[in-house]
Formats: structure tokens, sequence, C-alpha cells
């Protein structure tokens, strides 16, 4: 793994990215309606394209073909553009909103150019990479994330109904088998308190990131809905959907919603959310709830809305997270 950069070159970089999403965060609206039908519509968090340019979440660069690429995170010694699937996925997600919005055939053939991305860039063992470091978590690269497969098959179950091409579905399928393996074989598959959790960062011990295991339940439900009758991601979502409602408690702070868990694994400071990541939790949930029904997931969204409007907690999470920074990102 790369060595770590200055404290002084990464200090002004989290503070400038906090200041923005303290005064002018990016919030995304929910879909809630039809999310069990075959017909996949929209994202169940609405990207736009306008909003994701406008430096949010990433700082998209775009090549010739159209694909973004972003810096590597700050705490990388050699910052440069790199394909990044997560990034890539978001944006595609984002274009296809445009889609619908539009009905145009430009339109139609940017989206399916990205899904081609994701074709054409899935490893023999049906993930997709990013090649940096991840030093936060002591996570080397290349690295797959169980964010980026359930984004991925996000993405190229809508291109295999806009076009009924069979590597769209099948690149789809052979993204579900990380969600079958551990992490030590080469899967996604982490655990927490004796639960299965879907990994954004497949590091050892992982973080337990909650937006990124709810993402990746969101693809697989994608696949429950468009792909084929045989059982598996159906059991992959159940079993995901059951290990989140039982940890949910252990990511609510009582005054805001926890970013990780990990402080459970290496102790230190908890690592709490921005506005931007809080507001995603409460539409992640409620998004969760339309889905499965359960009462969890609207009674933690309530309750983490509820966060929202007390300043007190926004002011509490901003100083956990320069702690976090400080401690963690920093020492």
């Amino acid at each position: 793994m790369t060595t770590r950069v200055s404290t002084l070159r990464r200090l002004p970089f989290f503070a400038r990215k906090l200041l923005r999403d303290a005064v002018r965060p990016l919030f995304y609206p929910v879909e809630t309606g039809d999310v069990h039908g075959p017909e996949l519509g929209r994202y169940y968090l609405v990207f736009d394209e306008a909003a994701l340019r406008g430096g949010g979440t990433h700082d998209f660069r775009f090549d010739d073909d159209g694909i973004p690429a972003v810096p590597t995170y700050i705490d990388v010694e050699r910052p440069r553009l790199h394909y990044f699937p997560i990034a890539i996925s978001q944006y595609a997600l984002a274009i296809f909103h445009t889609w619908l919005r539009t009905g145009s055939e430009e339109d139609r053939t940017r989206f399916l150019k990205f899904a081609a991305w994701f074709v054409d860039h899935q490893a023999e063992d049906g993930c997709w990479y990013a090649e940096p470091d991840v030093p936060v978590y002591r996570l080397p690269g290349p690295w797959r994330s169980a964010m980026g497969q359930g984004r991925g098959i996000s993405v190229l179950t809508r291109a295999w109904q806009l076009t009924g091409e069979a590597r769209h579905l099948e690149g789809a399928v052979r993204a579900l088998g990380a969600f079958e393996t551990p992490i030590a074989e080469g899967g996604i598959v982490g655990a927490c308190n004796g639960h299965a959790t879907y990994e954004e960062y497949p590091a050892q011990p992982a973080p337990h990131v909650l937006n990124g295991m709810i993402f990746a339940l969101f693809g697989v439900w994608d696949l429950v809905r468009a792909g084929p009758d045989d059982g598996r991601a159906r059991a992959v979502f159940e079993r995901g959907v059951a290990s989140l409602e039982a940890l949910l408690p252990l990511y609510d702070a009582g005054i805001w919603s926890l970013y990780d868990l990990y402080h459970l694994e290496i102790p230190g400071p908890r690592n709490a959310c921005t506005a931007h990541y809080h507001d995603m939790h409460v539409k992640q949930l409620r998004a969760l709830h339309a889905i499965t029904g359960r009462t969890a997931f609207a009674t933690f969204a309530e309750r983490w809305s509820g966060y929202q409007r007390r300043p007190t907690g926004r002011l509490w999470a901003y100083g956990r997270k320069l702690d976090f920074i400080v401690r963690r990102r920093l020492r």
C-alpha cells in the first residue's frame, strides 16, 4: 500500500469538503413508487446529471467516449484520475433518468455506452475493480466492492430491458457471484456480530459502510425483479436484508447516524455521517421499507429524519467527523 501523504495536504482538503457539505449538501430524491414490478424504471435514489456534475459526490472528468474518470482519494500518495466503477455506475443511472424524461435516441445511446463499459471491464470472476488503495480502511488496490457490484447490476439489468441483448443480463448474473463469496475467497461478504455483510470496502477487518451495503441490496433487488427466477438473487437479497435489520441499531448514535462500524473492528473514534450521507440513509431506508415492508426500516428512517431537524445533531456529527479525520485518517 502506498505511504500516506502529509497532514498539511489532507486537512485543508477535508475541511473544504466538510464546509461544502455543511453549507450546500447534495440530497437525492427517493423513489418509492413501483419498486416491485419486473419493468425497471427510476432507480431508488434519483441521480441527476447536472447535480452530479456540480461536484457533490465526485469530481467527474469525461474521456472522449463520455465515460467519467475521477481523482483518487486524497490519502493516496500519487494522485491521478482513474475509472471508478461506483462513480461510473452512478453517472450511468443519472443518464438513464435523463432518458426516461426525454425519450431521446441520443440519451439512450449514451446510457448504453456506459452499459458497454461494464460489459467490457468485468473481470472473469464477475467483479469490477477499482485500482487505487483506500488507506483509511487499510485496503490495497485493486479491490472489488459490493456497492460497485450492485450498481453495475442495476445498470446492466436496465440495459438488458432496453436492448434484449444477452450480454447485459449475463453480466448482471455473473456479478451476483461476489455476493455468495467471502472476502477471503475473493468476494464481498464480510461479517459483523454474526451477520453477513455486503462490504463496499472489502478490507480485513471490514468497515461495514451502511450506504454501500444498501446500494448493493438495491442492485440485487433489480436482479430479483428483472432477472431469471432461479432463487439465487432473492436468497442473497433476503440474507442481506435480515443482516441489515439486525445491525441498524449499531448505526444509531442517538443524535445522528454513523457512516460505518469500523470502530467495532479497530478501536478508535466513531465515523459520523456528513449531512449528505445522513440524508442518504433516510432515503435509502424509505426505499427499503417500500421494497420489503419491514417496519424497522421505516422506524429508523423516521427517527433519523427527526435528527435532521435538530441543529445539535448536525453540529455533533461534524465534530465527530473532524475527530475521525484527525485521529483515524491523519495518524
